[in-house]
């Protein structure tokens, strides 16, 4: 999901209307404030901070984490929806990634640590 929204916001420097609208401060009609930029890096830090806590976590903390950080996320997806088709595809897709990471958590294996105990006394 993370380098979808990467590629996809990497991808919108190409249209002219894309950089007026960075330009003039105003996106779609919001204003470019300091606080949207903040929210925005937020957002992204809680995607990142996901891919590097999923292991360390044992399944009972990891599971809450990533259905608060799948809510947070898809709430604000649904905050903004797509106006034209090439934001409709990435926002698809970012939604389906979200349903994988919810059903990977849903179905995350009972041991608690990454790696198994008998694995880790042999070593």
């Amino acid at each position: 999901m993370l380098l979808n929204i990467i590629f996809h916001d990497t991808h919108q420097f190409v249209l002219a209307s894309h950089i007026e609208m960075l330009l003039t401060g105003l996106y779609n009609g919001i204003e470019i404030a300091e606080g949207l930029l903040l929210l925005g890096g937020f957002l992204v830090q809680l995607a990142i901070a996901m891919v590097l806590s999923s292991l360390p976590l044992t399944r009972r903390v990891g599971r809450s984490v990533t259905f608060l950080a799948a809510i947070v996320t898809t709430g604000t997806l649904l905050s903004s929806p797509p106006t034209d088709m090439d934001d409709t595809f990435p926002f698809v897709i970012e939604l389906a990634a979200i349903v994988g990471i919810l059903w990977t958590a849903w179905t995350w294996p009972k041991h608690e640590h990454a790696v198994p105990q008998s694995d880790a006394s042999s070593s």
